[in-house]
Protein backbone atom coordinates (compact mmCIF):
# COMPACT_ATOMS: atom_id res chain seq x y z
CA UNK A 1 0.00 0.00 0.00
CA UNK A 2 2.77 2.49 0.19
CA UNK A 3 4.98 3.69 -2.92
CA UNK A 4 8.76 4.23 -2.60
CA UNK A 5 11.37 5.21 -5.11
CA UNK A 6 14.81 5.39 -5.65
CA UNK A 7 17.76 4.86 -7.15
CA UNK A 8 18.02 0.91 -8.06
CA UNK A 9 22.52 1.18 -6.92
CA UNK A 10 21.97 3.25 -3.68
CA UNK A 11 19.08 1.11 -2.74
CA UNK A 12 20.94 -2.28 -3.13
CA UNK A 13 24.00 -0.72 -0.99
CA UNK A 14 21.82 0.46 1.82
CA UNK A 15 20.51 -3.18 1.70
CA UNK A 16 23.10 -5.02 1.53
CA UNK A 17 25.04 -3.20 4.27
CA UNK A 18 21.34 -3.24 6.59
CA UNK A 19 21.26 -6.83 6.61
CA UNK A 20 24.47 -7.21 9.11
CA UNK A 21 24.09 -4.25 11.90
CA UNK A 22 27.59 -3.96 13.38
CA UNK A 23 29.43 -0.94 14.78
CA UNK A 24 29.44 2.09 17.30
CA UNK A 25 28.38 5.30 16.29
CA UNK A 26 30.58 7.78 15.17
CA UNK A 27 29.48 11.22 14.02
CA UNK A 28 25.23 11.36 14.94
CA UNK A 29 24.02 10.90 11.09
CA UNK A 30 20.38 11.40 12.65
CA UNK A 31 21.43 15.38 13.38
CA UNK A 32 21.16 15.74 9.97
CA UNK A 33 17.83 13.54 9.01
CA UNK A 34 14.97 16.02 9.23
CA UNK A 35 12.47 15.42 12.24
CA UNK A 36 9.30 15.42 10.06
CA UNK A 37 10.70 12.53 8.03
CA UNK A 38 8.14 9.51 8.15
CA UNK A 39 10.81 6.78 9.47
CA UNK A 40 15.00 6.15 8.70
CA UNK A 41 17.13 2.88 9.26
CA UNK A 42 20.71 3.40 10.12
CA UNK A 43 23.43 1.23 10.14
CA UNK A 44 26.10 2.53 12.63
CA UNK A 45 29.88 1.78 11.71
CA UNK A 46 29.64 0.32 8.20
CA UNK A 47 33.34 -0.84 8.37
CA UNK A 48 32.94 -2.41 11.56
CA UNK A 49 29.43 -3.91 9.95
CA UNK A 50 31.19 -5.67 7.22
CA UNK A 51 33.70 -7.59 9.23
CA UNK A 52 31.29 -8.47 11.81
CA UNK A 53 29.67 -9.96 8.91
CA UNK A 54 32.78 -11.57 7.43
CA UNK A 55 33.52 -12.98 11.32
CA UNK A 56 30.00 -14.51 11.78
CA UNK A 57 29.86 -16.37 7.55
CA UNK A 58 33.49 -17.84 9.28
CA UNK A 59 31.99 -19.82 12.27
CA UNK A 60 29.19 -20.60 10.01
CA UNK A 61 32.29 -21.71 8.09
CA UNK A 62 30.39 -19.55 5.13
CA UNK A 63 32.36 -17.89 2.21
CA UNK A 64 33.26 -14.37 3.54
CA UNK A 65 31.11 -12.12 1.48
CA UNK A 66 33.14 -8.69 2.45
CA UNK A 67 29.89 -7.03 1.66
CA UNK A 68 31.88 -3.59 1.73
CA UNK A 69 34.41 -3.95 -0.52
CA UNK A 70 31.91 -5.35 -3.09
CA UNK A 71 29.65 -2.38 -2.53
CA UNK A 72 32.03 -0.30 -3.04
CA UNK A 73 33.87 -1.97 -6.35
CA UNK A 74 30.32 -2.00 -8.13
CA UNK A 75 29.64 1.89 -7.27
CA UNK A 76 33.16 2.38 -7.68
CA UNK A 77 33.44 4.29 -4.91
CA UNK A 78 37.20 4.54 -4.21
CA UNK A 79 38.20 7.43 -2.27
CA UNK A 80 36.52 9.81 -0.06
CA UNK A 81 33.59 7.16 1.34
CA UNK A 82 34.17 6.88 5.71
CA UNK A 83 34.23 3.09 6.70
CA UNK A 84 34.24 4.29 9.91
CA UNK A 85 30.74 6.58 9.72
CA UNK A 86 27.09 6.00 10.46
CA UNK A 87 24.72 5.43 7.08
CA UNK A 88 21.37 5.98 6.81
CA UNK A 89 18.11 6.09 4.62
CA UNK A 90 14.78 8.18 5.48
CA UNK A 91 11.49 8.08 3.77
CA UNK A 92 10.53 11.43 3.24
CA UNK A 93 7.11 12.95 2.25
CA UNK A 94 6.97 14.65 -1.33
CA UNK A 95 3.98 16.35 -0.26
CA UNK A 96 1.22 16.35 2.41
CA UNK A 97 -0.23 12.42 2.23
CA UNK A 98 2.02 11.89 -0.53
CA UNK A 99 4.11 8.73 -1.45
CA UNK A 100 7.26 8.89 0.42
CA UNK A 101 10.85 9.28 -1.15
CA UNK A 102 13.75 7.84 0.03
CA UNK A 103 17.31 10.12 0.45
CA UNK A 104 20.35 8.40 1.40
CA UNK A 105 22.98 10.02 3.85
CA UNK A 106 26.56 8.33 2.83
CA UNK A 107 29.45 8.97 5.52
CA UNK A 108 31.86 10.87 3.66
CA UNK A 109 35.92 11.89 4.58
CA UNK A 110 36.45 13.85 2.05
CA UNK A 111 33.10 15.28 -0.08
CA UNK A 112 35.06 16.54 -2.78
CA UNK A 113 36.68 13.49 -3.61
CA UNK A 114 33.86 11.41 -3.13
CA UNK A 115 31.77 13.31 -5.89
CA UNK A 116 34.99 13.61 -8.33
CA UNK A 117 35.12 10.02 -8.72
CA UNK A 118 31.66 9.52 -9.91
CA UNK A 119 31.25 11.85 -13.04
CA UNK A 120 30.24 15.11 -11.55
CA UNK A 121 28.31 17.49 -13.50
CA UNK A 122 27.45 20.77 -11.25
CA UNK A 123 23.05 21.34 -10.81
CA UNK A 124 23.57 24.70 -9.05
CA UNK A 125 22.82 25.29 -5.60
CA UNK A 126 26.03 23.01 -3.87
CA UNK A 127 24.55 19.80 -5.81
CA UNK A 128 25.76 18.12 -8.29
CA UNK A 129 24.54 15.10 -10.25
CA UNK A 130 26.57 11.78 -10.52
CA UNK A 131 26.25 8.29 -11.46
CA UNK A 132 26.19 5.22 -9.62
CA UNK A 133 26.10 2.28 -10.99
CA UNK A 134 24.83 3.59 -14.19
CA UNK A 135 22.44 6.00 -12.70
CA UNK A 136 22.05 9.61 -12.17
CA UNK A 137 21.26 11.40 -8.91
CA UNK A 138 21.85 13.79 -7.72
CA UNK A 139 24.00 14.99 -4.46
CA UNK A 140 24.90 17.54 -1.97
CA UNK A 141 26.67 18.03 1.40
CA UNK A 142 25.01 17.94 4.72
CA UNK A 143 27.75 18.04 8.03
CA UNK A 144 29.96 15.00 7.37
CA UNK A 145 27.69 12.85 4.99
CA UNK A 146 26.97 13.29 1.38
CA UNK A 147 22.65 13.53 1.10
CA UNK A 148 21.83 11.27 -2.09
CA UNK A 149 18.15 11.62 -3.82
CA UNK A 150 17.29 10.65 -7.70
CA UNK A 151 17.31 13.71 -9.59
CA UNK A 152 13.71 13.61 -10.22
CA UNK A 153 13.26 14.69 -6.40
CA UNK A 154 15.38 17.72 -6.34
CA UNK A 155 12.78 19.34 -4.09
CA UNK A 156 13.22 17.26 -1.60
CA UNK A 157 16.68 17.19 -1.43
CA UNK A 158 16.38 20.80 -0.93
CA UNK A 159 13.87 20.59 1.84
CA UNK A 160 16.52 18.14 3.36
CA UNK A 161 19.31 20.15 2.97
CA UNK A 162 17.42 23.39 4.36
CA UNK A 163 15.75 21.73 7.01
CA UNK A 164 17.19 23.13 11.08
CA UNK A 165 15.47 20.33 12.82
CA UNK A 166 16.61 16.67 13.51
CA UNK A 167 15.46 13.17 14.53
CA UNK A 168 18.24 12.94 16.97
CA UNK A 169 17.65 17.15 18.53
CA UNK A 170 13.70 15.23 18.55
CA UNK A 171 14.86 12.23 20.73
CA UNK A 172 17.32 12.77 22.91
CA UNK A 173 16.10 9.69 25.07
CA UNK A 174 16.97 7.54 22.54
CA UNK A 175 20.23 8.59 22.26
CA UNK A 176 21.77 5.73 24.54
CA UNK A 177 19.39 3.41 23.24
CA UNK A 178 20.54 4.11 19.54
CA UNK A 179 24.26 4.08 20.07
CA UNK A 180 24.19 0.58 21.84
CA UNK A 181 22.63 -1.00 18.64
CA UNK A 182 24.52 -2.12 15.44
CA UNK A 183 21.77 -1.38 13.47
CA UNK A 184 18.06 0.12 14.06
CA UNK A 185 14.89 1.70 12.55
CA UNK A 186 12.82 4.44 13.94
CA UNK A 187 9.00 5.79 13.15
CA UNK A 188 8.28 9.13 13.82
CA UNK A 189 5.05 10.71 14.43
CA UNK A 190 4.54 11.53 10.76
CA UNK A 191 5.20 8.16 10.41
CA UNK A 192 3.34 6.38 12.35
CA UNK A 193 0.16 8.38 11.25
CA UNK A 194 1.24 7.62 7.77
CA UNK A 195 0.91 4.20 8.82
CA UNK A 196 -2.37 4.60 10.59
CA UNK A 197 -3.95 6.08 7.42
CA UNK A 198 -2.43 3.36 5.24
CA UNK A 199 -3.90 0.67 7.43
CA UNK A 200 -7.24 2.04 7.96
CA UNK A 201 -7.41 2.96 4.39
CA UNK A 202 -7.07 -1.29 3.71
CA UNK A 203 -9.12 -2.03 6.53
CA UNK A 204 -12.14 -0.07 5.05
CA UNK A 205 -10.87 -1.77 1.94
CA UNK A 206 -11.90 -4.99 3.18
CA UNK A 207 -15.47 -3.78 4.96
CA UNK A 208 -16.65 -2.81 2.13
CA UNK A 209 -16.07 -6.07 0.27
CA UNK A 210 -17.25 -8.23 3.03
CA UNK A 211 -20.59 -5.95 3.48
CA UNK A 212 -21.70 -6.74 0.39
CA UNK A 213 -21.41 -10.57 1.75
CA UNK A 214 -24.25 -12.63 3.12
CA UNK A 215 -22.46 -15.45 4.70
CA UNK A 216 -22.09 -15.82 8.45
CA UNK A 217 -18.30 -16.40 8.64
CA UNK A 218 -18.23 -12.77 6.48
CA UNK A 219 -20.25 -10.74 9.15
CA UNK A 220 -17.99 -12.65 11.86
CA UNK A 221 -14.93 -11.35 10.00
CA UNK A 222 -16.53 -7.76 9.52
CA UNK A 223 -16.18 -7.92 13.55
CA UNK A 224 -12.79 -8.77 13.61
CA UNK A 225 -11.63 -6.19 11.07
CA UNK A 226 -14.20 -3.44 13.27
CA UNK A 227 -11.74 -4.73 16.19
CA UNK A 228 -8.60 -3.76 14.46
CA UNK A 229 -10.04 -0.70 13.08
CA UNK A 230 -11.06 0.82 16.69
CA UNK A 231 -7.16 -0.36 17.67
CA UNK A 232 -5.81 1.32 15.06
CA UNK A 233 -7.62 4.74 15.23
CA UNK A 234 -5.88 5.12 18.57
CA UNK A 235 -2.24 4.41 17.12
CA UNK A 236 -1.45 7.87 16.97
CA UNK A 237 -2.55 9.12 19.96
CA UNK A 238 -0.83 6.11 21.94
CA UNK A 239 2.72 6.57 20.27
CA UNK A 240 5.22 8.95 19.19
CA UNK A 241 8.42 7.32 18.30
CA UNK A 242 8.70 3.29 18.19
CA UNK A 243 11.76 2.01 16.97
CA UNK A 244 13.17 -1.44 16.30
CA UNK A 245 17.36 -2.07 16.84
CA UNK A 246 19.35 -5.43 15.94
CA UNK A 247 22.21 -6.00 17.91
CA UNK A 248 25.09 -9.06 17.11
CA UNK A 249 27.09 -10.55 19.90
CA UNK A 250 29.19 -13.54 19.79
CA UNK A 251 26.53 -16.13 20.29
CA UNK A 252 23.44 -14.57 19.78
CA UNK A 253 21.61 -12.16 17.51
CA UNK A 254 19.45 -9.77 19.34
CA UNK A 255 16.41 -8.04 18.10
CA UNK A 256 15.47 -5.36 20.46
CA UNK A 257 12.34 -2.35 20.46
CA UNK A 258 11.77 0.78 22.12
CA UNK A 259 8.73 3.16 22.14
CA UNK A 260 8.33 6.50 23.19
CA UNK A 261 4.55 7.24 24.32
CA UNK A 262 2.32 9.97 23.49
CA UNK A 263 1.14 12.18 26.67
CA UNK A 264 -2.15 11.81 27.79
CA UNK A 265 -2.36 8.33 26.13
CA UNK A 266 -3.51 5.57 28.25
CA UNK A 267 -0.52 3.26 27.46
CA UNK A 268 1.56 6.58 28.88
CA UNK A 269 -0.46 6.24 32.28
CA UNK A 270 0.25 2.63 32.57
CA UNK A 271 3.67 2.86 31.98
CA UNK A 272 3.91 5.66 34.51
CA UNK A 273 2.02 3.71 37.13
CA UNK A 274 4.23 0.52 36.74
CA UNK A 275 6.84 -0.12 39.43
CA UNK A 276 9.88 -1.37 38.23
CA UNK A 277 10.87 -5.21 38.31
CA UNK A 278 13.32 -6.03 41.08
CA UNK A 279 13.85 -9.74 40.29
CA UNK A 280 13.90 -12.25 37.62
CA UNK A 281 11.10 -11.96 35.75
CA UNK A 282 11.54 -16.05 34.44
CA UNK A 283 12.16 -16.86 37.91
CA UNK A 284 9.85 -19.90 38.58
CA UNK A 285 9.64 -21.49 35.31
CA UNK A 286 11.52 -24.75 34.45
CA UNK A 287 15.00 -25.26 32.67
CA UNK A 288 13.53 -26.58 29.46
CA UNK A 289 13.71 -26.59 25.56
CA UNK A 290 11.31 -23.69 24.53
CA UNK A 291 9.65 -21.78 21.60
CA UNK A 292 8.72 -18.05 23.89
CA UNK A 293 9.41 -17.34 27.35
CA UNK A 294 8.83 -14.02 28.56
CA UNK A 295 7.69 -11.96 31.61
CA UNK A 296 7.28 -8.56 32.91
CA UNK A 297 5.59 -6.19 36.01
CA UNK A 298 1.93 -7.02 35.99
CA UNK A 299 -1.24 -4.69 37.80
CA UNK A 300 -4.67 -5.45 37.46
CA UNK A 301 -4.79 -1.87 36.01
CA UNK A 302 -2.53 -2.71 33.19
CA UNK A 303 -4.23 -5.79 32.03
CA UNK A 304 -7.71 -4.39 32.38
CA UNK A 305 -7.40 -2.62 28.43
CA UNK A 306 -6.13 -6.11 27.37
CA UNK A 307 -9.30 -8.07 28.87
CA UNK A 308 -11.09 -5.72 27.16
CA UNK A 309 -9.44 -6.39 23.75
CA UNK A 310 -9.27 -9.90 24.63
CA UNK A 311 -13.22 -10.43 25.53
CA UNK A 312 -14.02 -7.73 22.15
CA UNK A 313 -12.79 -10.29 20.17
CA UNK A 314 -15.09 -13.52 21.44
CA UNK A 315 -17.75 -11.24 19.78
CA UNK A 316 -15.93 -12.38 16.07
CA UNK A 317 -16.83 -16.50 17.49
CA UNK A 318 -20.12 -18.25 17.10
CA UNK A 319 -22.84 -17.53 20.25
CA UNK A 320 -20.12 -14.52 21.13
CA UNK A 321 -22.33 -12.02 19.13
CA UNK A 322 -25.72 -13.19 21.63
CA UNK A 323 -23.13 -11.18 24.94
CA UNK A 324 -24.99 -8.01 26.22
CA UNK A 325 -22.88 -5.32 27.10
CA UNK A 326 -23.74 -5.52 30.69
CA UNK A 327 -22.50 -9.30 30.18
CA UNK A 328 -19.49 -8.00 28.57
CA UNK A 329 -18.87 -5.51 31.43
CA UNK A 330 -19.41 -7.87 34.31
CA UNK A 331 -17.18 -10.08 32.44
CA UNK A 332 -13.82 -7.64 32.72
CA UNK A 333 -15.30 -6.28 36.35
CA UNK A 334 -14.70 -10.20 37.26
CA UNK A 335 -11.26 -10.23 35.54
CA UNK A 336 -9.98 -7.20 36.70
CA UNK A 337 -10.90 -8.22 40.46
CA UNK A 338 -9.37 -11.68 39.67
CA UNK A 339 -6.14 -9.98 39.34
CA UNK A 340 -5.63 -7.73 42.49
CA UNK A 341 -2.83 -9.02 44.36
CA UNK A 342 -1.03 -10.14 41.37
CA UNK A 343 2.76 -8.16 41.29
CA UNK A 344 4.33 -10.21 38.11
CA UNK A 345 3.60 -12.50 35.23
CA UNK A 346 6.28 -15.05 33.64
CA UNK A 347 5.40 -18.31 31.03
CA UNK A 348 6.65 -20.53 28.77
CA UNK A 349 5.98 -22.03 25.51
CA UNK A 350 7.77 -25.63 25.72
CA UNK A 351 8.40 -27.49 22.50
CA UNK A 352 5.69 -30.56 22.08
CA UNK A 353 6.62 -34.06 21.69
CA UNK A 354 4.82 -36.14 18.77
CA UNK A 355 1.62 -35.51 18.12
CA UNK A 356 0.92 -33.29 21.43
CA UNK A 357 -1.21 -30.17 21.06
CA UNK A 358 0.45 -26.55 20.70
CA UNK A 359 -0.28 -25.34 24.18
CA UNK A 360 0.67 -28.83 25.81
CA UNK A 361 3.62 -27.43 27.20
CA UNK A 362 2.99 -23.99 28.21
CA UNK A 363 3.65 -22.58 31.39
CA UNK A 364 2.55 -19.76 33.86
CA UNK A 365 4.34 -18.49 36.56
CA UNK A 366 2.51 -15.63 38.86
CA UNK A 367 3.90 -13.97 41.72
CA UNK A 368 1.08 -12.77 44.25
CA UNK A 369 0.96 -11.21 47.59
CA UNK A 370 -1.37 -14.49 48.85
CA UNK A 371 -0.78 -17.31 46.26
CA UNK A 372 -3.45 -19.08 48.61
CA UNK A 373 -6.13 -16.27 48.90
CA UNK A 374 -5.19 -15.87 45.10
CA UNK A 375 -6.49 -19.24 44.30
CA UNK A 376 -9.50 -19.42 46.31
CA UNK A 377 -10.88 -15.86 44.76
CA UNK A 378 -9.85 -17.36 40.86
CA UNK A 379 -12.46 -20.46 41.79
CA UNK A 380 -15.37 -17.80 42.70
CA UNK A 381 -13.75 -16.39 39.41
CA UNK A 382 -14.26 -19.17 37.55
CA UNK A 383 -17.95 -20.41 38.87
CA UNK A 384 -18.92 -16.23 38.61
CA UNK A 385 -17.96 -16.40 34.43
CA UNK A 386 -19.24 -19.88 34.03
CA UNK A 387 -23.04 -18.65 35.00
CA UNK A 388 -22.51 -15.66 32.44
CA UNK A 389 -21.09 -17.60 29.92
CA UNK A 390 -23.70 -19.99 29.89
Amino acid sequence: MMRAKFGGAVLAFCVAIATCGMGVAAEDVLKVVPSDSLGVVVINNVGATSGKVDELAGQLQLPPPDLLATAKAGLKLQEGFDEAGNMAMAAVAAEENGAPVMVVFMPVSDFQAFVEQLNPEEAGAGTWKISLKGKRVIVAKKGAFAVVAEVSNRAVLDAVMASTSSIAAATPSMDQWRGANDAYAIATPAGVKFAQQQILAGLAIAKNQLSQAAEAQAQQAMVGIELYENLFKSLDKEITYSAAGLRVSDDAIHLVGKTLLAEGGVMAKLAADAKPGKADMLAGLPQMPFVFAGGGVMSAEALEPMMKASFSMMKMYPGGQGMTEEQFRKIVEISVRSMQGMRSMGMVMGVGEGDQPLYSSMLLSMKVDDAEKYLDEDLETVSEMGKIME
